[in-house]
């Protein structure tokens, strides 16, 4: 299986804009359906860790449209975009043990 990681490094205005979406949206109400899954349907994941260490995470169906999930991940999808124009910092081979340096 191949695998390419970018290093995308956010500006202040980026992550308040990020903030911001998980405020506006009040993301860790967001409910999505329980439904089994269709074949080979991408059920993209929203995570969120805070200052403490608490991790949550919040997914939604791609065939389920939810105004709130979709505007914080539209967000994302903006810095992926941003990400695809610079050079990887790996590409080859996935390697489960890969530990990308702290600092390039």
């Amino acid at each position: 299986m191949h695998e390419k990681l970018d290093l995308l490094e956010l500006s202040p205005q980026e992550v308040t804009a990020i903030i911001e979406a998980f405020l506006a949206n009040d993301l860790l109400t967001i409910t999505t359906s329980d439904r089994p899954g269709i074949p080979d349907e991408a059920q993209p994941v929203i995570p969120l860790q805070n200052a403490i260490g608490d991790r949550y995470g919040v997914s939604n169906w791609s065939g389920d449209w939810n105004t709130k999930f979709f505007s914080i991940g539209g967000g994302f999808l903006k810095l992926a975009e941003k990400a695809a124009t610079l050079r990887p910092i790996f590409d080859g081979h996935y390697r489960q043990d890969f530990d990308p340096p702290a600092h390039f």
